[in-house]
């Protein structure tokens, strides 16, 4: 008992007259935090509140300062971790939904950050199904102001084709389309998947905003499914494409299959 850390404990509390019931009674613990926290657990046990110390400054060393700290933060559900392997069992996937693609490095990345800023491992699951959410519903937004945005620049190059001279109308500009899609399915030569590729380009990508680009190809295709029905001819060499489902002319013109 020589050197334990009790004898040289002082308080107003220790006398004299009960300094040797102290020290054996503290004999048990190796350090103050231990003596802490066991009168803690005994007062919560008693229905009693725990008196935590005043100040840090009640411990001898660093050491069981760092102790006591470390103890109180895990009491508390704070506790941090100390290094990769203590957090395998955090699941950083919350929030997102099945399937979804998840980034290894990404996530290792986040539990270093973790571990260095010391954020309580209590709190990394919540942050992960926060941070997922958060950008789904970002990437979500960001889909639905693209979508809207290419229907308006869509809709803008349908009104300057309407009223441009080789179209004129609404009408002659629907009736190019058609022949366009025609021409797609038969006088290309073209296979069912070569034409469902320039449908959707046609549709879903520059081929729908660009005015240039889009009057050149109804005008020209056009032109080429007209002339074809007037000569009765068979269209481009090579064997005409059969669309036995409609998905070509259903991509451009669902209504007109």
């Amino acid at each position: 008992m020589e050197d334990h850390w009790s004898n040289e404990f002082e308080h107003e509390a220790v006398t004299s007259d009960n300094r040797e019931a102290f020290t054996n009674h503290m004999s048990k613990f190796e350090t103050p935090n231990d003596a802490i926290m066991d009168g803690y657990g005994l007062a919560q046990m008693k229905g009693k509140p725990g008196k935590l110390p005043e100040s840090m400054d009640v411990f001898p060393d660093d050491k069981s300062r760092n102790e006591f700290t470390l103890k109180a933060t895990k009491l508390l559900g704070y506790e941090s971790a100390p290094d990769l392997e203590s957090l395998s069992d955090v699941n950083l996937k919350k929030g997102l939904p099945e399937g979804s693609p998840y980034d290894d490095n990404f996530a290792n990345a986040f539990k270093q950050f973790a571990i260095d800023k010391k954020i309580p491992k209590s709190a990394m699951e919540p942050l992960a199904e926060f941070f997922n959410l958060a950008s789904i519903k970002a990437m979500d937004d960001s889909e639905a102001r693209r979508a809207a945005d290419f229907a308006a620049k869509k809709q803008s190059t349908d009104e300057a084709l309407a009223i441009h001279p080789d179209f004129g109308s609404k009408e002659k500009l629907e009736e190019s389309s058609i022949l366009t899609h025609r021409a797609l399915v038969n006088n290309l030569g073209l296979s069912t998947e070569e034409a469902n590729e320039m449908a959707e380009f046609l549709r879903d990508r520059e081929g729908a905003t660009n005015p240039v680009l889009r009057r050149v190809l109804l005008k020209q295709l056009g032109s080429l499914a007209a002339e074809s029905s007037n000569d009765g001819g068979g269209g481009a060499p090579g064997k005409p494409v059969t669309v036995a489902d409609g998905k070509t002319e259903s991509i451009l013109w669902p209504k007109k299959t």
